[in-house]
């Protein structure tokens, strides 16, 4: 989808790796790299617990917890 852009826009600039969107774009993408991380990280912390207090949740045919 990015490549299409970059394709058929004309309106897009180069970025450098000094630029101030480019300072920009690193830092969102490190925030959307750890929120990404802390979001897993949660998942699996709530999948522990429930198969702690319900181990028949687990389904080892399909790996997946089914609730």
């Amino acid at each position: 989808m990015i490549a299409d852009q970059a394709r058929m826009r004309r309106d897009l600039r180069l970025v450098r790796p000094g630029d101030e969107a480019a300072i920009e774009l690193k830092l969102l993408t490190g925030r959307r790299a750890d929120l990404v991380e802390d979001r897993t990280r949660v998942v699996n912390r709530l999948r522990g617990t429930l198969l702690s207090m319900f181990p028949a949740l687990e389904v080892t045919n399909t790996g997946s917890l089914k609730l």
